[in-house]
Formats: structure tokens, C-alpha cells, sequence
């Protein structure tokens, strides 16, 4: 494990469980406040997805004349969900006192491409900065999705508001069928029950929770066009993604919005997320 610290805020991540962030917490003088749920066997703090966000139907896509197959990564879902960073051993480059860089390389069979993605982890007072890199390491066009899966606390009044164009509707396996207009959202987790997929995110989301005195604004890169809401008794999740749900087959089948980069050999792609909290 590794610890940074900004001023009254610190951070600590598991580059051997997948560069997890295990909590990111300020202290007060009278309490801590926690900006994520802390690590436990229930839940995951933060991770990283990638190189996808959610499932792929099937576990399986074309991309420019193959046929792709991807195994299950997680014993309750049927198809592949996440990527695979969240299950592989990140490599840290570098640690100074506030900011750390973790490497990832993946070149395996679960993945017919190799590549590697250089994540920057900083903190600046209570802000906290996730900065990507990747790059395709192979001889050939690789596509590519990546997300930012945070978990939060509930509270009787939290709530999460973002601008968004369009939900998708999902079928009994969670899989998008068709979308419709919606307004700007303002949803209430500890109040309704959310699995949602938003397109047309206008790269910023609000989360407050009033009983704590405290509120978080998510921003992201222009790659983030897709944002997540889910939640449970006890959490919620509030996810910048850039591929949509089932992006890849999206991308095979001519659709738009699918939200996928390609990346050609060599290629590399930058992207960065921002949590701004702020407390009483």
C-alpha cells in the first residue's frame, strides 16, 4: 500500500489489488470525513475500468474483421464487466509526497492487444486529480473504453445532479436497447433504487450530503461522454465512463454514441477526472 497526503486530506491506494484507492479522507478537527466508502469486503473504494467500462453482451464483438471473445471476470456476472486493470497488479513508477504514478501493461490472452496505462494520482489540499495515459503497444488498431468507478456514502438526504441528454433504457441482462430525451437529472440514492446510464454528460456532476455538511463535484475530460448512477442500501456510484454500455458491438454495428476510441499502433490517449470536495 501507498499513502499521499495534501494539508488535512490523504489518500491511500493498493497498487497490488488493482490500484485501488483504499480511502481518501480529510480530517477535521473534530471528525474525518470519508470522500469515498473505505475499503472493505462489501466495497471497493475506487477503481479504475478499463480497456472497458460495464459489460460486453456476449462476451464477444467484431472489430475490423475479427471475431473477439472475453471471458467472465466476476463470478456473479454473466458477461465480461470492467476491464481487467481493476484485477491486475499496477507497477508504481514513482511516489512523492502528495502524487503518485502506477503503470499497468497489459498483454495477456484475455486481451488480444497489448498496452499499457499510466495513471497520476494527486492531491492538491482537499482536490483530488486522476490523470490516464494509455498507449497500444501492439502492431495493430486496438479499441478502447475507460471508466472511474467510485463508491460513496449514503445518506438519508445525499443527492447527485448532473446535465444529461438521453437515458438508456437496458434489458434483464443490463444491456442497452433504446434511449429517450431527459431532462437535467437530481437524483436521491438513499431514496430510489439506480442502475442508469446517461448519454450526453456534460462532464460535471454534484454530489451533496447535507447531514454531513459537505458536498463533491465530479469533473471530467472531454472522453467522458457517459455517466452512471447506481446504487444499494449502503452506497452509491456516481461513474464518468467513455464507452457506453456494450460499446464495442455499438461501434461493430454502425451506431452512434458508442463512445469508443481507437487507438492506432503506438497511439496514446490522455484523459483526467477531478474530485473537488468541500466541507463546513
Amino acid at each position: 500500500m501507498v499513502t499521499i497526503a495534501s494539508g488535512a486530506t490523504s489518500l491511500q491506494v493498493l497498487p497490488e489489488a488493482g490500484g485501488l484507492i483504499s480511502y481518501y479522507r480529510t480530517q477535521r478537527a473534530d471528525r474525518a470525513v470519508d470522500w469515498l466508502i473505505p475499503r472493505s469486503d462489501q466495497h471497493a473504494g475506487s477503481f479504475v475500468m478499463i480497456p472497458f467500462a460495464s459489460r460486453v453482451a456476449h462476451g464477444a464483438f467484431r472489430f475490423q474483421g475479427r471475431l473477439i471473445h472475453l471471458k467472465p471476470n466476476m463470478d456473479h456476472e454473466r458477461y465480461p464487466i470492467h476491464g481487467f486493470g481493476w484485477l491486475r497488479e499496477w507497477q508504481v513508477l514513482e511516489h512523492h509526497e502528495s502524487s503518485l504514478c502506477l503503470r499497468y501493461a497489459e498483454d495477456s490472452d484475455d486481451w488480444p492487444w497489448a498496452f499499457h496505462a499510466d495513471l497520476t494520482i494527486s492531491l492538491e489540499e482537499a482536490s483530488l486529480s486522476l490523470d490516464f495515459k494509455v498507449v497500444n503497444d501492439a502492431p495493430a488498431p486496438m479499441p478502447l473504453g475507460l471508466g472511474f468507478h467510485p463508491y460513496f456514502p449514503v445518506s438519508a438526504a445525499c443527492s447527485v445532479s448532473a446535465v444529461v441528454s438521453h437515458q438508456w433504457h437496458l434489458d434483464d441482462q443490463l444491456i442497452p436497447t433504446d434511449m429517450e430525451r431527459v431532462d437535467p437529472g437530481h437524483w436521491y440514492p438513499a431514496r430510489e433504487r439506480l442502475d442508469t446510464v446517461y448519454a450526453g454528460w456534460q462532464r460535471e456532476a454534484r454530489l451533496v450530503w447535507p447531514e454531513r455538511g459537505a458536498e463533491l463535484t465530479i469533473s471530467a475530460s472531454e472522453h467522458f461522454e457517459h455517466f452512471v448512477i447506481y446504487s444499494q442500501d449502503d452506497f452509491f456510484c456516481a461513474e464518468p465512463i467513455s464507452n457506453m454500455v456494450d460499446g464495442f458491438n455499438m461501434m461493430a454495428r454502425g451506431e452512434e454514441g458508442h463512445g469508443v476510441t481507437v487507438l492506432e499502433s503506438g497511439e496514446e490517449m490522455s484523459a483526467w477526472v477531478k474530485l473537488e470536495p468541500r466541507h463546513e
